[in-house]
């Protein structure tokens, strides 16, 4: 696990990039890549944009949560859909 000042970030998802075989490191607030980062909205990879990349804030909305809540309370803890008080 990856931590920022002591504490549990959501988790980083590593996956290779077809065109040039590189590596991209990403979670739902970062994405890193093992060459220069394109400029955003650069067309020779699309697939950097926000809108196709993978790992979305609503897939570790919990991990997210979890961090920014921690400053709140002892310790760390992985919250359900229930304990956040998800509406629909």
């Amino acid at each position: 696990r990856a931590k920022v000042m002591g504490r549990d970030v959501p988790t980083y998802c590593v996956r290779r990039e077809p065109k040039n075989w590189g590596w991209i490191l990403e979670s739902c607030w970062v994405v890193w890549t093992s060459w220069s980062m394109p400029p955003r909205g650069c067309r020779d990879f699309p697939e950097l944009s926000e809108q196709l990349l993978p790992v979305s804030v609503g897939l570790q909305r919990s991990e997210a949560m979890s961090y920014n809540t921690a400053g709140m309370r002892r310790g760390s803890h992985i919250f359900t859909e229930e304990e956040e008080g998800v509406e629909d």
